[in-house]
């Protein structure tokens, strides 16, 4: 009987050491998760400052290039209006 005791007691030995070992497992995994949600909150705000500066960088390209596509459409004008203008000076002035 006093065998089966000892057995138990070493039992009981090995499974509290057992879950002492896994207690610590258990808060390994919890810093770590609270350190990777750290990292993830910290590229979140990475990728949200970016995404911002792209916005800003697109909303000055779109405004620059509404003024260059201006330029260009002025420029086209102008030079149409030029060449109608002399074809249609040639026809009323009678020049060849």
């Amino acid at each position: 009987m006093a065998e089966v005791v000892e057995r138990v007691a070493n039992l009981e030995a090995r499974f509290d050491a057992q879950v002492v070992q896994l207690n610590g497992i258990q808060e390994s995994v919890v810093r770590l998760e609270d350190k990777m949600e750290r990292r993830f909150e910290a590229v979140d705000q990475r990728f949200q400052t970016f995404e911002r500066r792209m916005d800003e960088g697109f909303a000055v390209v779109r405004t620059e290039f509404r003024w260059i596509i201006g330029a260009i459409a002025g420029a086209a004008v102008t030079v149409i209006v030029t060449i109608l203008g002399a074809l249609f000076a040639k026809d009323v002035i009678g020049l060849p």
